[in-house]
């Protein structure tokens, strides 16, 4: 989320690389660990995107313009709770 509130989606694999890219950047993941962590997530594919990382970091950290609807940060839910048995029957 930016200063004036705009966000972006994210998968889970865009997340977990975040996440290990920061690891790295602050000190608690080596290389090597960076590596075999890249290995599992993307088998066969690790070597060439750690090669890729400053490129694919800056692709996860931006926010993209949209023009679709996006609800306010902090706003009601549409739906908040469990579902109901009327929810859970359509």
């Amino acid at each position: 989320m930016d200063e004036a509130g705009a966000y972006d989606g994210m998968t889970a694999y865009d997340l977990s690389e975040l996440l290990l890219y920061k690891a790295m950047a602050t000190g608690p993941a080596t290389e090597a660990q960076a590596l075999t962590f890249l290995d599992r997530l993307y088998p066969g594919q690790g070597t060439q995107i750690f090669g890729d990382r400053v490129a694919r970091l800056g692709n996860i950290e931006v926010i993209r313009p949209t023009t679709a609807f996006r609800r306010p940060p902090g706003s009601t839910p549409w739906i908040s709770g469990p579902p109901s048995d009327a929810d859970l029957a359509a």
